[in-house]
């Protein structure tokens, strides 16, 4: 019976560590799965909270309509009329001096920092040539409205032509002052900036004739492109003359070799040549696009800058007003051009 009784005992106090070990389990499960139930309530009141100020903000922007907004307006100018009149008046007044306001839009005061390398520049030049602003720089560039080469003797005489008008004979009047001037009088030492395109010019109807009449031309001039070689003298035409297509070397001068050793019954048939094939034994230029030409000033005074001004200004009307239904189409470039233009648009 004792035997029993102690097996008995045994047997029951055996299991009581693995019933702590299961406790400890089931107590540590349980705080997971009430951790597991706290985390998600959060997340759920926070997205909850968002949705509603959503929902709150997307009604509020629904109610902000048009419709709505004019009607505010209106409500609120039929309840203070005379607040919206004495508010108009102040602003209609404040404005009034926009009538007297001079629209200008310059890249350099406008665009360029003030301790840019530019403006230090600028100064530098300034400083160097006396100046009292900035130097003007108007280009020109020449065409053939025929899509032609600039090259041939009428276009030539054309440009030159246009040349020695707008140097000498080009009259242009002040606004301010009245006063009355050609660009002669105004360009300082940039008077010659194109005289190559008349040196050209008077050699290629020299060479011309000559090689017409069968004379013999001289070794002194070879009218080559970019460097031409004038009474031995190599002057660059590469700054006038743009769009240059070239024939090969080797086709030139084959008249020329004749000329000098054909008979005075020969010479009588050089009358017979085109203009284009004499040309290709003065020349090696094919074809050229453009006649460039640059007309600069320096700003010595305020009276000066005025008259370069407008100097461009009546330029750029002469070519778009006056000089029209003409051979040759002139395009005009200046300092002022492009300010001017966003002023229009």
């Amino acid at each position: 019976m004792s035997t029993l009784l102690a097996k008995i005992t045994s047997a029951s106090q055996q299991p009581r560590p693995n019933f702590k070990i299961d406790l400890a389990e089931s107590n540590n499960d349980n705080e997971c799965c009430e951790m597991q139930e706290v985390l998600p309530l959060s997340v759920n009141s926070a997205s909850a909270n968002n949705r509603a100020k959503a929902s709150k903000l997307l009604a509020f922007c629904q109610q902000i309509t048009l419709r709505r907004v004019f009607r505010l307006i209106g409500f609120s100018i039929g309840s203070y009329p005379l607040a919206y009149v004495i508010a108009a008046i102040i602003m209609s007044v404040m404005s009034f001096g926009i009538y007297y306001l001079k629209l200008e839009d310059r890249v350099r005061d406008g665009y360029t920092p003030t301790t840019s390398p530019s403006r230090r520049e600028a100064n530098l030049l300034r400083e160097f040539t006396n100046s009292f602003g900035d130097p003007t720089l108007t280009t020109l560039t020449l065409q053939a409205r025929d899509g032609g080469s600039m090259h041939r003797l009428k276009y030539l005489e054309e440009a030159v032509r246009l040349h020695r008008y707008f140097l000498d004979n080009f009259t242009v009047e002040v606004p301010s002052t009245g006063e009355r001037f050609v660009y002669r009088e105004i360009c300082g030492f940039s008077c010659n900036a194109n005289v190559v395109i008349e040196y050209f010019h008077s050699a290629l109807l020299e060479e011309y004739r000559k090689e017409k009449t069968g004379e013999i031309r001289s070794e002194a001039t070879n009218l080559t492109y970019p460097i031409a070689k004038i009474t031995g003298f190599d002057i660059h035409l590469e700054r006038n003359f743009y769009g240059v297509r070239l024939r090969p070397y080797a086709n030139s001068g084959n008249l020329r070799n004749s000329s000098s050793s054909s008979s005075s019954s020969n010479r009588t048939d050089f009358t017979a040549f085109t203009e284009e094939t004499i040309l290709e034994t003065i020349t090696n230029i094919e074809y050229i696009q453009v006649v460039f030409m640059v007309f600069q000033g320096q700003v010595t005074s305020s009276n000066m800058e005025a008259k370069l001004s407008a100097w461009e200004v009546a330029l750029y009307e002469f070519a778009t007003q006056t000089y029209v239904n003409q051979p040759i189409k002139i395009l005009v470039r200046w300092n002022e051009y492009f300010p001017r233009l966003f002023i229009a648009l």
